[in-house]
């Protein structure tokens, strides 16, 4: 394998090469003469004086050729990477606007290109540094590959990954009937896209969603088969109108991956598709596994009576019960460890345990895996520590506690957020790589729903208390005064 070093410099060693050999054939051609020969047989026999130099020259020449030929080919991509140079995850989540014309114009060129090349020339050149946005291009490129890209609406696509919702897409419907609206016709490509409480259906030329039905009161009625198609008739109260709607939808082979399914396997896919996200619903209150959100809220607001209300803690406690399960404030935790107080401890289902480290500064900061950033606030440049490497110090304090305990049953993540409404994180690209994930605080409800889950990994309500126990002794033995 090449080193990266060495193939920075194999395409400018390359151009210097080819354009030596473009003049050179140039001067060998003005000082060519015929000598009373014809010019082929002069030519010839010069090329036979001397054929290393007039080889290299010609070759050169073929070469320039070819680019100049393949140059044209290049211009929609080389163009879309000069336009969102600059992009990365931070940017996109703070702006919608530039989030759905970059999804916009990925798309257009995923169509263009296809998959190999997409995701090895326009997908690969985008290095972000956690994980949502790398999920999302693979989200999009899978649905992409799965039907007529023609077809396949591209607002869907952009207003899920920039709501910080790439959901589940059910392809291979085309509307029967049931719209009062002539703007969709009749056997026109639609989509089912399943959201936490609706879903959308799409069609393939439309801007927004045609159709949106509240998610736990859709029924799906098999109605005739045929040897082409099926007809199904889905009916749900709309959310919007907040009145029964039925659409008429009919199953066909029309995904590539389903091409060698009958309409009736089709449909028993659809069903098992909406019977699961049905399920998904109806079991997300409990995703808790036992632990009481309430208690948690309570004895949070117990032992945060200095003041503890900084934006970051705020969101995370908006986002118990639906991304996590437990948060533990850096501001209140009754530990002797400074490694470990000054983050905020996180317990996440599926994920494990995360140790936050909250950044509240305003301004330019240029953060990498260097020992200090540079923080530019009111034209005044100073440097400051990294917070990923105070980040990994609580985690390995926090495993070598959990380890001491005998509760090492679960993985530990370190997080820095950016809690400022008004901070520019920029990674400098090219330096040491960052030792975590770096986000804002915009971005962190997309960065919970982005990581893999594991479903082995659980917080039950005697977990909680063993972590509030090794963590914050004294608040639990508030909460037991306070009960006794």
């Amino acid at each position: 394998m090449i080193s990266v070093e060495l193939r920075r410099f194999i395409f400018p060693a390359l151009c210097l090469a080819v354009l030596a050999g473009v003049f050179l054939l140039g001067y060998q051609f003005s000082t060519f003469e015929s000598e009373g020969l014809s010019p082929t047989r002069s030519l010839l026999a010069a090329i036979q004086s001397s054929p290393w130099r007039w080889g290299y020259a010609l070759a050169s020449g073929v070469m320039l050729l070819a680019f100049l030929i393949w140059v044209p080919s290049q211009f929609a991509e080389w163009r879309m990477l000069h336009r969102f140079r600059h992009i990365d995850s931070a940017v996109l989540d703070n702006d919608c606007e530039l989030c759905q014309r970059f999804y916009h114009s990925l798309l257009e060129l995923r169509r263009r290109y296809g998959e190999t090349r997409f995701m090895q020339r326009i997908a690969g050149r985008f290095n972000f540094f956690y994980h949502y946005h790398t999920d999302a291009l693979v989200w999009m490129n899978r649905i992409v590959s799965q039907v007529d890209s023609n077809a396949l609406p591209a607002n869907m696509i952009a207003s899920s990954i920039c709501a910080g919702h790439p959901g589940q897409v059910f392809c291979g419907l085309r509307y029967g009937g049931g719209l009062p609206s002539a703007s969709v016709r009749r056997d026109e490509a639609v989509y089912l896209l399943a959201w936490m409480d609706r879903i959308e259906i799409w069609s393939a030329s439309s801007s927004a969603p045609i159709c949106v039905y509240e998610r736990h009161t859709l029924r799906l009625v098999p109605e005739q088969n045929q040897m082409q198609h099926a007809s199904v008739v889905l009916g749900g109260q709309e959310k919007n109108l907040q009145k029964w709607r039925q659409l008429e939808l009919r199953v066909t082979n029309m995904t590539q991956a389903d091409s060698e399914q009958s309409p009736q396997q089709q449909v028993a896919e659809l069903e098992n598709w909406l019977s699961n996200i049905t399920q998904v619903y109806a079991l997300q209150p409990q995703g808790n596994f036992g632990i009481d959100v309430d208690e948690i809220t309570s004895t949070e607001t117990d032992g945060s009576e200095l003041g503890d209300h900084s934006p970051l803690l705020e969101l995370l406690r908006k986002l118990l019960g639906s991304h996590i399960d437990a948060v533990f404030s850096h501001e209140t935790l009754s530990i002797a460890d400074h490694d470990i107080t000054r983050s905020s401890i996180v317990l996440c289902s599926g994920l494990g345990i995360i140790t936050v480290i909250d950044v509240a500064v305003a301004g330019i900061v240029h953060y990498s895996g260097e020992s200090q950033w540079l923080h530019i606030d009111s034209h005044h440049r100073q440097m400051m520590d990294n917070a990923c490497l105070t980040a990994q110090r609580s985690k390995n304090t926090l495993i070598d506690r959990l380890v001491n305990a005998g509760l090492n049953r679960w993985p530990v993540h370190g997080l820095v957020v950016f809690s400022h409404s008004e901070v520019q994180p920029k990674l400098e690209l090219g330096r040491q790589q960052v030792q975590c994930d770096v986000i804002t605080l915009a971005q962190l409800p997309k960065w919970f729903a982005s990581q893999p889950a594991d479903d082995r990994i659980r917080f039950t309500k005697d977990d909680y208390n063993e972590v509030i126990t090794l963590l914050d002794p004294a608040r639990l033995h508030s909460a037991q005064l306070r009960h006794a």
